[in-house]
């Protein structure tokens, strides 16, 4: 009786932390849906460019994920082990870090976007509008490598509704921005591309002030500090260095999935846009449950109550996998009738109705392998998913994108169906570890 009711309290406390994510990062997909069709409204090579040039920034931006999840599982298991003391004392070092990381990577896209484009054989069509977005978006990403860094902090800490209201504050900043410097209403020019570039840049900046005082007044951490504590940004690259090689490492990965999926039509590439921006829908979930869950495994690793971790963790893998089942199969039962909603040309639905059978498989795999990798890097496990997602990102994902789209001759179909198998094999694989406790050792928390 005693254990079903601390399982009902645990899971209580999933929800309070779900709800405030999974609202946030809806409005962030809702809102770049609609980023996504006033841009191909107004030209859909814009679309185009818009997809390989935010595929360009990811290849670096992952770097700055080294900070955020450094912070929030040493925070995380900090406090379960009763030590705030410590537990505030890490933020400001995460800041220092990020920060400059920040102005480096300004720098690179700024200077380099021509360089980082032809790399990913960007079409000759879009790639001036490709570069445009880049080098205005570059202004954003010091502020967005504090605001990633303060954020860890904030769900570390149990409070991500204020995070959720600041989203929805900023995301209602850039669409209504983009309606304005887009089309060029009012007293507004009309920028085209540039206006979407300075919209998101201007909604991340006002995001990364709220942000800060909030930490301020609520969580009362120091957030800006000059002073450099060895031990704790050695913890923290520790933890989260692993964790950013294994992002990066995707991100390269994905680099050459792109390669291979520039080399094809312009529909085709279209087709993959309007897909994602759906499948964001679904990630959400994923997301939101991968992240609620990691908080509260970190907390129970740091206070050594590994059972309660893995029970909730296994729990939360298999509601997260009927949600991802329930929702591929009505987007297969619907699809053609949605994607005709999103775009009237029946060759581009044409193609996304041939894939949508895969999405099963690349939605299990990509559920499994966020709930359960988040779950792993909160308990200190960050070593395994980095070798595992090297393993599998680089042989199924890069290679199988190339053999499948190329040498198959199957297009649009042959890359997603690589994305497919490698999210699925890591889960599977991922999955088996959890269950081994293998990963029960690695809490920076020694009893």
């Amino acid at each position: 009786m005693q254990n079903k009711k601390q399982d009902e309290t645990i899971f209580k406390k999933l929800i309070k932390l779900f709800i405030p994510i999974f609202l946030e990062l809806l409005l962030i997909s809702l809102l770049s849906s609609v980023d996504t069709l006033m841009l191909s409204n107004y030209n859909k090579l814009c679309v185009n460019a818009v997809g390989t040039a935010q595929s360009t920034i990811s290849l670096l931006t992952s770097l700055i994920i080294i900070c955020s999840n450094g912070v929030a599982i040493i925070v995380g298991q900090f406090l379960g082990a009763k030590k705030d003391k410590e537990a505030k004392d890490v933020l400001a070092q995460g800041v220092i870090f990020n920060l400059l990381l920040g102005i480096l990577l300004f720098l690179i896209f700024f200077f380099l976007c021509d360089y980082l484009l032809k790399l990913v054989n960007t079409s000759d069509t879009f790639f001036g509008y490709a570069k445009t977005y880049i080098r205005i978006y570059a202004i954003a990403l010091p502020f967005q490598a504090i605001t990633q860094v303060v954020g860890a902090d904030f769900r570390a800490h149990e409070k991500p509704i204020y995070l959720t209201i600041i989203s929805i504050i900023s995301n209602f900043i850039n669409v209504g921005l983009n309606y304005l410097l887009i089309y060029g209403i009012w007293i507004f020019p009309e920028l085209g591309i540039k206006g979407a570039a300075i919209s998101t840049v201007v909604s991340l900046i006002f995001k990364t002030i709220s942000i800060v005082i909030l930490e301020i007044i609520i969580i009362k951490d120091k957030v800006f500090t000059f002073k450099v504590d060895k031990n704790i940004l050695g913890s923290i690259l520790k933890i989260g260095g692993p964790s950013a090689l294994e992002n990066i490492s995707y991100t390269l990965f994905s680099f050459v999935l792109l390669a291979a999926l520039n080399l094809l039509t312009d529909v085709e590439i279209g087709s993959r846009v309007f897909i994602n921006m759906v499948l964001g829908y679904t990630l959400i979930f994923s997301s939101s449950l991968g992240n609620s869950n990691s908080i509260l495994v970190a907390y129970y690793v740091g206070a050594h109550e590994y059972e309660k971790a893995k029970k909730l963790t296994l729990r939360v893998c298999l509601v997260g996998l009927g949600i991802m089942v329930s929702l591929i199969s009505l987007l297969n039962i619907f699809g053609r009738p949605l994607f005709t909603l999103i775009t009237n040309d029946k060759t581009y639905v044409d193609i996304i109705v041939k894939i949508l059978p895969l999405l099963f498989i690349l939605e299990i795999g990509r559920c499994t392998n966020i709930v359960v990798i988040s779950a792993q890097k909160s308990a200190g496990d960050v070593i395994f998913p980095l070798v595992l997602g090297l393993l599998s990102m680089s042989i199924i994902m890069a290679g199988g994108s190339w053999l499948f789209s190329k040498t198959f001759e199957l297009g649009l179909v042959g890359i997603i169906l690589a994305q497919s198998l490698d999210e699925f094999v890591r889960g599977i694989v991922s999955f088996i570890r959890w269950l081994s406790n293998g990963w029960m050792k690695h809490s920076l928390i020694k009893e």
